[in-house]
């Protein structure tokens, strides 16, 4: 993604859980609060950035010298052909290297407290797509912007925040200490 690019590579940008205190216009966000629909929207990533964000937890976890995409694969329940595909986009993107051969694999480029969700996602998905206007469909047209332009920029502009300060070090450790039954699941809204 460009600098100042707020598009995402995710299916729905807004939620209920969203840091709404971070928008331009606070006061008229805070009048109103969040739509009753915002409760039935997921944020859900693609398939793609599922599949990279959990070969990196692998990587991070278990293999800090690298380990064979199959092995990735077979630890991770991840088809190993499409695996392949993600591991050389984040590998474009500056996120892992590979070795060739019998013995080679993939491996972190950057130490897990240097790699954020938010890079991760910007080396899996396209960025070059112009992103959809919420109400009228089509791109989005920064000129002439429809009525809930302002919500929903202010809303990815938050979700941004968010992405890029959860590092794959805190997210690989809280994934070790919810296996481990050390860190409880959330319940609720907060889960959704």
């Amino acid at each position: 993604m460009r600098q100042g690019d707020t598009r995402l590579g995710l299916r729905d940008v807004c939620g209920r859980e969203h840091r709404w205190d971070n928008a331009r216009n606070l006061d008229r966000l805070k009048s109103s609060g969040p739509p009753p629909t915002l409760r039935s929207m997921k944020i859900v990533p693609t398939r793609r950035t599922d599949y990279g964000v959990r070969a990196l937890i692998n990587l991070a976890q278990n293999h800090p010298g690298g380990q064979a995409a199959p092995a990735i694969a077979k630890d991770m329940e991840i088809p190993v052909g499409f695996l392949r595909q993600v591991l050389q986009e984040l590998g474009r993107g500056g996120l892992v290297n590979s070795q060739p051969g019998r013995s080679g694999g993939y491996s972190l480029a950057k130490e897990p407290a240097d790699i954020t969700l938010y890079d991760i996602i910007e080396a899996l998905e396209n960025p070059g797509e112009a992103p959809a206007c919420a109400l009228d469909g089509g791109p989005c047209h920064w000129d002439r912007a429809c009525a809930i332009h302002w919500v929903w920029s202010a809303a990815k502009e938050a979700f941004t925040e968010k992405l890029q300060s959860a590092t794959l070090a805190q997210i690989a450790a809280d994934d070790l200490q919810l296996r481990a039954g050390k860190l409880p699941a959330p319940i609720g809204e907060q889960h959704r």
